[in-house]
This record gives structure tokens, C-alpha cells and sequence, in this order.
């Protein structure tokens, strides 16, 4: 499967993707690699000695191959390509899948399941001590690092005598959660549990794990929205402007495509500092949201519509 990756890549790398295009989003360079793969083939990282598509792709910038940039916190681009590098050279052309079997400019690919997860930091591992969870697996829901407190509390016997809501900080909570300067407290002194569970909560490390095109990614911090903005052009003109799409796994350059034909106006892109903008012409800012939410199945709440200077409840796909 790793000889099978490479080829891929190769092949997109050297045949499908040019200087003009770059910075690229490794999620659209994803989505190329699996279009052209080799004739007969499937491509499954999870198969690889490599497991992500982000350690695939480190793997091989060391390798002189390309250089990654960090656009935003765990989104990634490619934005330059050596192609005078060794693997160029040693590449042997193939026949890829026929594309309209696997995928055209103009098909929606849905994302799959996103979700919120938390790590513990340092000084809350003992809550998983003796669970044989590897760091790879080490990201939780809430739901389970509660368990994890109220397991380690019941094992060591901290439930007040007296008062069940209540507990006694061992030197480990009290390490964890506590300052004896900020907090008045010490160890062995009693503490509301409902208290201990919410600085639990605020301490930990938050990321996210979306699945697109059959792969799950595991990134930094809270899913950053899609958002959707509306501009006053001219006299009853409007602008939509979407942003962080990438965010998403949903290519810009393809979605212009859809979203022109899908509401018969013009569409385009625009390369910022922080990523592609999509532009479409006209207030389609209703629209995009249902077909953000119907067809890319993105969930509501990360999806956040504004409305510029001027721009009252400018009439659905007005222009």
C-alpha cells in the first residue's frame, strides 16, 4: 500500500497539479491522488505504514518532495513542488481509473462524521493510568474523561464520608487542578464534585476528527466555521463570500463550479492569506446554508452567516 500511495501522489503531483496552482490544500491533493490511482486499484492509508494522510505527506516533504505550510492550526497546503527531485525521475506512467467512474470537478463528495475530542494534559494522565491506551489513542469525549474522574475517585475511595457530593483532593487531583497560592486550598482538604468535574473540563485540550473522502483527521483546537458573508455591491447588488471551506475538505475551485451552475449565477475564487474564498454573485446566502447542510452534510452549527454594512434582508438569490 506505501508503494501504491507514492505512486499516486507522483502521478498527481507531476501530471495533475501545476506551479500556478499552488499553495494546494492536502485535502484537494487527497481527493486527486484517489481520483487518478492507478487502473483497479483502492487506496486506504489505514493499510499503510503511514496510517494519516498528514504522515504521509510529512514523510515525503523530508524527502525534498514538496514543502508543507501550516495555513491555519492543523490545516495544511502544499506549496511548492521540487520537480527535479529523485522520485520525478524513477516514475513510471499508468492507466488511472476511468474519472467518470470515481469522481468529476462537478460531483459533491459529503464529509463523514465530525466530532469534538479532548486530550488530558501532563498532569491528568494518572485518570487513565493502567488502561493500556496508547498516545495515539489518547483523545476522548467528555462523556468518557468524566467516567475516567468518577472511576479514579471511586477507586481510591474520595467520596466525602459525610457529604456525597463532595471529595477529598488526593495529591494528584490537587496537582492537577489546584494552586495552594490562587486556590486557598491543600491537598487532603474536601472539594464540591461537580466543581472538580468543571476545572477538569476547562483544562483539557481540545481538538477535532473529521472524516473526508474515507479518511478520518485528527486536528488542533475546535472546528473552525464556515462562514458566509453577504455585501452590498451596488443598488439592490450583492456579493456572497464564503470561507473555510478547506476547512472542510470541500475544494473551492469545485464548489465554485457547483454553486454557479446549482444557482445559475457567476461564481469564483480568490486566494487570501488565510485561505480560498468562494465569491458568488448575488445574496445566496440562505442557499449556500442549505446546501452546505443537505449536500456536504455539514452540521449547522458550524456554519455562521453575516451580513456587511448596508445589507439589510437583501431578497433570497437577488443579485
Amino acid at each position: 500500500m506505501d508503494q501504491l500511495l507514492l505512486k499516486s501522489l507522483i502521478y498527481v503531483l507531476k501530471k495533475q497539479i501545476k506551479d500556478k496552482q499552488l499553495p494546494m490544500n492536502i485535502m484537494e491533493v487527497n481527493h486527486l491522488t484517489q481520483m487518478y490511482r492507478p487502473k483497479g486499484t483502492l487506496l486506504n492509508f489505514k493499510k499503510s505504514s503511514y496510517k494519516k494522510l498528514l504522515t504521509f505527506l510529512k514523510h515525503f516533504e523530508t524527502k525534498g518532495l514538496f514543502v508543507l505550510e501550516e495555513t491555519q492550526q492543523g490545516v495544511y497546503d502544499i506549496v511548492s513542488i521540487d520537480r527535479a527531485n529523485e522520485l520525478f525521475k524513477t516514475f513510471v506512467a499508468y492507466e488511472t481509473e476511468p474519472i467518470e467512474e470515481i469522481g468529476t470537478p462537478n460531483v459533491v463528495n459529503p464529509i463523514g462524521n465530525i466530532r469534538e475530542v479532548y486530550k488530558l494534559p501532563k498532569a491528568l494522565n494518572f485518570l487513565i493510568a493502567g488502561r493500556n491506551i496508547s498516545e495515539e489513542d489518547a483523545f476522548f469525549t467528555t462523556a468518557e474523561i468524566t467516567e475516567f474522574l468518577t472511576d479514579y475517585v471511586s477507586g481510591n475511595n474520595l467520596t466525602s464520608p459525610t457529604n456525597k457530593q463532595m471529595l477529598k483532593l488526593d495529591q494528584n487531583l490537587f496537582d492537577g487542578l489546584f494552586s495552594v497560592k490562587k486556590d486557598k486550598i491543600e491537598a487532603g482538604d474536601e472539594f464540591e464534585k461537580r466543581g472538580v468535574a468543571l476545572r477538569l473540563k476547562k483544562s483539557l485540550l481540545i481538538y477535532h476528527e473529521i472524516e473526508i473522502d474515507g479518511f478520518l483527521e485528527r486536528r488542533k483546537g475546535a472546528p473552525k466555521p464556515i462562514t458566509i458573508h453577504v455585501d452590498a455591491r451596488q443598488t439592490k447588488k450583492f456579493m456572497t463570500t464564503v470561507n473555510g471551506l478547506n476547512n472542510f475538505g470541500i475544494d473551492p475551485a469545485q464548489a465554485s463550479t457547483i454553486f454557479g451552475k446549482k444557482f445559475a449565477t457567476s461564481a469564483s475564487t480568490r486566494k487570501e492569506k488565510t485561505g480560498t474564498s468562494l465569491l458568488i454573485q448575488g445574496d445566496r446566502a440562505a442557499q449556500v446554508q442549505q446546501f452546505l447542510k443537505e449536500e456536504y452534510v455539514v452540521p449547522a452549527k458550524y456554519i455562521e452567516t453575516t451580513l456587511g454594512k448596508g445589507v439589510k434582508s437583501a431578497p433570497k438569490g437577488s443579485g
